[in-house]
């Protein structure tokens, strides 16, 4: 508020501010100069002044009182205005420097170091096998023997285990790439019935992954067509009832062995089932693949695994046998694995496929004994079948062709070599050029007794309870598998969580660099103490101004956006960027991409919670802002909200190596698009301002200017100030809105992006 001389002017009266009557020039030039503490009193009878800060000036201002303890009085107070609960402010304070925001960071700080740093096993329990199957006995018998056999899942309300049986026949099937000048794989035709363990065997470049994606249905065959039970399906339309166990391990390197198979379970088992039973059912798959002694070993990564591969292979197949698949495929299991292991693994897969389980892998070099145990063989070789059947029966068959195989050499490894044409034949009629093309016609001289044997499998399965309607129950019992839409969301959360506290370092680094952000302004700013605005004084008192600062807020704007980008761009593309490959695999599985999406958004908001929060607060202590804390705050967190949504959008479009500085600059721009440099006010002239507008640091910086303005309009002609900049007053709550809009606008990106980037991977 205007103070003035207690004595009255010639023109002036009691209720109204004496006229100006100018100092002497020396005082008049110092205070042009914005000196302090100088030439503060009236240096004329009829002088009007403005209250200095630290004091207050009652009206009608001819009286000037030292502020109070616990108050603040800016320049120009005419009564004090109340500190915060936890804000320091002594005696003759022009500023208030806001402790709240500090005090519950600490506090916060506090109970994350506890948890993160005492030992608990957040919800993994010690669960001893033997006690619990025991207890569980008389209740779950059902369930452990449904764990035991996991294929023999009872459909809800039933209380037989007698699923109808599943098969696969497919016929001349051909995949082909337009950039290729052959098809990837060609003509192939069989039938995998149930309870097989078949192997697909060939050199690289065979089509064997081609052949094993068109059996399970993530593509579709160019010609041909693939039957289940004898009727043309959809495989995909099966996916909940089809486990696939990729070449590379692919599991939350953050989970437990047993909290891993338990998540899986959770998605995919029964949606009857009890937490009890589903504890039940993983402890009984563990014991089975002899995993039960690591179950409380973090599982780790490929580069610093904490378990064994063989154990890592083991967990892979467990969290797809959990789901109690009718069909699994496996793409090179025994890859990596010591012969011992890999044979160890293949009798698992074995007794699986004796549970009624068709179990299809891709072999590389398997040994003898392997290729002995195998009931089904597919020899391919350029993208064509050279044969299919008993492994028993492969000596005999290229015997006949002129191939002599020795008693004591490995069959798989000479089936190998015959399919690289790296074997030479006795016969006159196969040739050492092209000789997997001349193989692959005489293999198609058998189809007809292949095609026989089809077509009376099918018979059997048309007179038989497996069609016409096996097809309807198995539809129907994959539509009873997996957990609902909340229930997917609260898993892929409780699973966020658990994986933000048990990288630490990362966290509590990324709580670190947002105060820091906040800090390094905060001391930018700390020489303003707390005048960030000056402009022009209110009618009858223009005369009186000394100096015109109108882009100090704008540039204050700037630098919050500026910073916020820095601090949080990279741990916004850590969200969905570091887990691609996971994220693929369980939407291919049947999981809900929206569930999984909406799980991961929500574990990212205690993040972004407590970063933005120490920024606001270092922020608030040393700039001393003139607006409350708890509106900066909430200014700071949507534009963290803004920055984690962009970067997330950028890290699911691009490779996760690009990511984290795509997304610095894209967040950068956007930030440095706030209205300060070009002024608004000149981007308007332009008729740019839409443009401008599309950006969150636009309405952020607008939403600054006018909380610091509120706070001096009693003082200056704020309206001068805004048609100078170029932003709008009076409508806050309006930025605010449109900062979330624009942070959920980047959510809906981020996740038509999962949804619609490396679709031929989520199948």
């Amino acid at each position: 508020m205007i103070a003035k001389n207690s004595l009255p002017g010639p023109e002036s009266k009691r209720t109204e501010p004496p006229q100006y009557c100018p100092p002497t020039k020396e005082c008049q030039a110092v205070r042009l100069q914005m000196a302090e503490n100088t030439c503060d009193q009236p240096q004329g009878l009829y002088e009007p002044i403005v209250c200095t800060k630290g004091y207050y000036c009652p009206r009608p201002g001819d009286q000037r009182y030292l502020c109070p303890d616990k108050h603040y009085c800016p320049l120009g107070t005419e009564s004090p205005v109340k500190c915060g609960p936890l804000s320091v402010c002594p005696s003759g304070s022009s500023r208030e420097f806001h402790l709240d925001g500090f005090v519950v960071a600490m506090i916060l700080d506090i109970v994350l170091l506890i948890i993160v740093f005492v030992p608990l096993r957040l919800g993994v329990s010690n669960l001893d096998f033997k006690k619990y199957r025991k207890d569980s006995q008389s209740s779950s018998e059902e369930v452990l023997e449904v764990a035991e056999r996991p294929t023999l899942l009872s459909i809800p309300g039933e209380h037989e285990t007698n699923y109808p049986s599943i098969s696969i026949t497919y016929e001349e099937i051909t995949f082909e790439l337009s950039e290729l000048n052959r098809p990837v794989v060609s003509s192939v035709s069989g039938s995998i019935q149930r309870g097989m363990l078949c192997g697909i065997l060939g050199p690289s470049g065979a089509g064997k992954t081609t052949l094993m994606r068109l059996l399970m249905g993530k593509i579709e065959p160019t010609k041909g067509i693939v039957k289940v039970n004898g009727s043309q399906t959809t495989i995909s339309r099966l996916k909940k009832l089809t486990g696939y166990v990729p070449s590379d391990d692919i599991l939350p390197s953050h989970l437990t062995v047993y909290e891993t198979i338990l998540h899986a379970c959770r998605l995919r088992g029964p949606r009857n089932w009890s937490e009890k039973q589903r504890s039940v059912a993983t402890q009984s798959i563990m014991q089975s693949l002899g995993i039960l002694h690591i179950q409380h070993q973090l599982v780790g990564d490929q580069l610093m695994s904490l378990i064994s591969s063989g154990q890592r292979k083991r967990v892979s197949i467990a969290t797809e046998l959990i789901a109690a698949p009718m069909m699994l495929f496996l793409d090179e299991p025994t890859s990596g694995l010591d012969s011992t292991t890999a044979m160890v693994l293949i009798d698992l897969l074995k007794k699986i496929s004796g549970t009624g389980v068709i179990v299809v892998c891709i072999l590389h070099q398997p040994r003898q004994e392997i290729f002995v145990a195998l009931d089904h063989v597919m020899l391919m070789a350029e993208g064509m079948q050279l044969y299919e059947g008993s492994p028993g029966e492969a000596a005999s068959y290229f015997s006949s062709h002129g191939f002599e195989i020795s008693k004591d050499a490995n069959p798989a490894d000479y089936l190998l070599d015959i399919a690289a044409s790296k074997a030479r034949s006795a016969s006159p009629h196969i040739g050492t050029v092209n000789m997997a093309q001349q193989l692959a016609r005489m293999w198609e001289q058998q189809q007809c007794i292949q095609n026989e044997a089809i077509q009376h499998t099918e018979d059997e399965i048309e007179t038989s309870e497996l069609a016409p309607d096996a097809v309807v129950d198995l539809e129907r019992t994959a539509a009873l598998r997996g957990a609902s839409w909340l229930r997917q969301v609260q898993y892929c959360h409780l699973r966020a969580m658990k994986q933000q506290l048990r990288q630490p370092f990362s966290l509590l680094l990324e709580i670190a660099v947002g105060g820091v952000a906040g800090l390094l302004i905060g001391l930018g700013l700390y020489s303003n103490k707390g005048m960030h605005f000056e402009g022009v004084y209110l009618t009858p008192f223009e005369m009186l101004s000394s100096a015109v600062d109108y882009s100090t807020v704008p540039k204050i704007g700037n630098m919050i956006t500026l910073a916020i980008a820095l601090a949080a761009s990279a741990p916004g593309v850590s969200t969905f960027g570091d887990e691609k490959p996971l994220y693929w695999r369980e939407a291919a599985a049947g999981h809900r991409r929206s569930a999984y999406f909406t799980g991961k958004v929500l574990a990212t908001i205690p993040r972004m919670t407590l970063s933005s929060l120490h920024f606001a607060s270092f922020y608030a202590i040393l700039a001393t802002p003139s607006i409350n804390f708890w509106l900066l705050y909430v200014l700071v967190l949507l534009y963290f909200y803004c920055v984690y949504g962009l970067a997330s959008a950028v890290s699911v479009a691009v490779k996760r190596e690009n990511g984290a500085l795509l997304a610095m600059i894209l967040c950068l721009i956007i930030g440095a698009f706030g209205g300060y440099a070009p002024m608004l006010s000149n981007v308007q002239s332009w008729h740019l301002e839409w443009l401008w507008r599309l950006c969150p640091g636009t309405w952020l910086t607008e939403a600054y200017f006018d909380l610091v303005l509120k706070r001096v309009e009693y003082l200056y002609d704020v309206h001068a100030a805004a048609a100078w900049t170029g932003f709008s007053l009076r409508r806050t709550s309006l930025d605010v809105v449109m900062i979330l809009i624009i942070g959920t606008f980047y959510r809906a990106v981020t996740f038509a992006g999962l949804v619609f980037f490396d679709r031929d991977k989520q199948r």
